[in-house]
This record gives C-alpha cells, structure tokens and sequence, in this order.
C-alpha cells in the first residue's frame, strides 16, 4: 500500500511511499486445503413395453467428502524505514537488502482474517424415474429424487474461538416434464421440478479470510441453511438442420431460504461481509438461443458455424428476518449476482477434414449486486 503525502511548504505532492506503518501496509497470506471425495452410485432401467418406448429408471447415490483447510495472513510493517526507501518499489524493498542480520526495520504480526476449519460431509440419495408416451408425439417424464445430507464443519480463528456447524437435511425433489412433439423438426418441452442449493463449507466455517478479488474480509456463518427452488420451464425448440437450433424458452424459479453474500461494517482496516438467508425470491424471464452453419451466406462460409443466445430476466429478494436487529437499505432488491441481462455470441471454425476447430467467443452481462448491505 503507497500513499502520496503533501509538501508541508508548497502544498504539492511529494513522490509515491510505501505506507509503511499501517497495519495493511503489506500483507503475505498462506493458505492450504487437503479434500478427500468419494462417489459411489448405481442406477437400473426397466423396459415397460416397446409400443411407447417407457420405462422406469431407479439408482441409489453415496457420497463422502472430507476437507482441511487453514490460512493464516501476517501484517508486515517497518514504521521506522526511512522515507528515501520507501519510495523504491516492492520488489526493491524485499528483495532482503533490509532484512540483513542487525537490521530491525521488519515487524510480522498476526492477522485475524484466516484460521482454519474441518469438514466432513455425508450425502445418501436415492431417486425414481418413469418416462412414458402417452400418444404417439406426447411423452412425459415424472420422478423424485429423496436425499440425506449431514455435513459437520468445525472451525477456529487466529484468536483460538471455535464454532461447529452441523446441518443435516432430508429432501424429498420431485419433478415432471412433458415432451410434445409438434412436427418432426419442432418440439414443446414443460417441466417444473424443485432443486436445493447448499452453503459451501467456507461459508459455513466462522472463520475470517480475505478475498482476493476485491481484498474484502470475508467471515462465513455457521447458522445458514440451503435454499430450496422451484423451477417452472417452458421451451419451444426447432431444429432446422443437423446442428443447428432456434429456441425460446420462458422460465420462472421461486426460492426459499436464498444465501444472499451482504456487507455487515467495517474491521479496523476493512470493510466485511458474510452470507445470510433471506426469507425468499423470485427470478423469472426469457430466454433465446440460435445456432447455424453461415454457409447461406456464401460458399466461403460454409465451415463456420455462428451461435448466439440471450437472457432477460428480472429477480426480486424478500429479505425478511434475515437482518433482524439491522437496518436495511431495500427490503426489496434483485437478488446479489444476478444480472438483468446475458448475452453470448461466437462463431467456430472447422476444417473440412474436421481435425482442427477454432472458436470466438463474446460475452456481455448487466450490472449485478456483488454484495448487498444490510446495516
């Protein structure tokens, strides 16, 4: 960190200086993460009859994760360097000409962002699927997926405080799609089905650490609960050639218990910010996609292949109790990280003997909340 002081006489800006006494003045952090993941599953299909082409799907899922992790950041500072050797670059000054033995100019100290925490993670899961025609061009698929999680995070700070965290949950996620066939190169797809979003583990870990996009402190809560979201589709999709696509989709998602990443004050030397639920949101919006050869406009373009597709949607968060005992700002925002729009576009290259390719890509998004503020 430099700071650009004025000259006491003139008034002028005196040279760039390393800010040397402050407790941000330089900061190494480091940080290691052993995981350890197993996943077992099994699934069976059952034919009911050829005349519709149905059948039942079953399986069964186990999955163990084990995580450690800890990072520990230290403050280093030299109040008493002088200002002439402030103004040389960080490469200069730790290139160790001032850490020589009889030299004091380094002090390290201890952080509070960092600490470390442990995992252990146990998910059972079993699901039932049945697809059916119920006419010749009208298809339906309906099942449900039950799952067992338990996850336990125990986690402690710089300072020696700990937390344990032990969220365990049985759900049951049902879902249904119909399938309708309206020409042989369109179709009509419906399906709503309900889907759950779990808190990462650092999210759960009372524990400190600094971001390195952005250089917030970020502290996790061992209070938070997974969201559960209700989905409701509906897709037109058209199919003019092989590979290429025109498609219009409407789709609308309700959530309960949403993780929201909100900013709650500032440390002595940073501002901080954690993850809590909010009662619930709405997202709902449109959605366009396009693929095809460019070869109709020309001989020459006939081994590229454009695509595109966009969305437009808008978001809406309750927040509820979530913030109780804290002022808000909106008690009514779009949902942290969504943006109003999305649009992608890109064109491939394939060689005619199809061994090599060669894609441009272009993407753009709204303005979306990185962190909301609740007090």
């Amino acid at each position: 960190m430099y700071a650009t002081n004025l000259d006491p006489v003139t008034g002028a800006p005196l040279p760039q200086e390393w800010f040397a006494s402050a407790a941000e003045a330089a900061v190494r952090t480091f940080a290691d993460l052993k995981e350890n993941a197993f996943d077992a599953k099994a699934d069976y299909r059952f034919n009911l009859g050829e005349a519709r082409n149905s059948s039942v799907k079953f399986g069964v899922q186990f999955r163990r994760t084990s995580r450690d992790a800890e990072t520990f950041a230290y403050s280093i500072t030299a109040p008493t360097l002088p200002v002439s050797e402030r103004r040389l670059t960080p490469e200069e000054i730790f290139d160790g000409r001032f850490a020589q033995p009889g030299m004091s100019y380094f002090q390290i100290k201890p952080l509070a962002q960092g600490g470390s925490y442990t995992a252990e993670d146990r998910l059972l899961a079993g699901y039932t699927m049945l697809e059916f025609g119920l006419t010749a061009k009208v298809r339906a698929i309906t099942g449900a997926r039950v799952e067992r999680s338990a996850v336990q995070v125990l986690a402690e700070s710089p300072l020696g405080e700990t937390s344990n965290a032990k969220p365990s949950y049985t759900d049951i996620l049902p879902s249904s799609a119909l399938n309708v066939s309206l020409t042989d190169n369109q179709n009509l797809r419906l399906s709503a089905s309900q889907t759950l979003s779990r808190p990462e583990y650092r999210e759960i870990a009372a524990v400190q650490y600094r971001d390195v996009i952005g250089a917030e402190d970020i502290r996790g809560n061992p209070d938070l609960k997974r969201a559960l979201i209700k989905n409701f589709d509906v897709r037109w999709e058209h199919y003019p050639a092989s590979g290429e696509v025109l498609s219009l989709a409407l789709f609308a998602k309700r959530f309960e218990n949403p993780i929201e990443q909100v900013y709650i004050g500032n440390s002595a030397s940073n501002k901080i910010v954690t993850f809590l639920n909010a009662k619930g949101a709405t997202n709902y919006g449109v959605e366009i996609e396009a693929r095809g050869r460019m070869g109709f406009l020309g001989e020459r373009l006939v081994n590229l292949t454009g695509f595109v597709n966009g969305t437009l949607m808008k978001s809406q968060i309750e927040i509820g109790d979530a913030a109780a005992g804290a002022s808000k700002v909106n008690d009514k925002r779009p949902m942290v990280g969504q943006s109003p729009y999305v649009f992608n576009a890109g064109l491939t290259y394939h060689s005619p003997s199809g061994s090599t390719s060669l894609t441009t890509l272009y993407n753009v998004s709204g303005k979306r909340i990185v962190s909301a503020a609740v007090a």
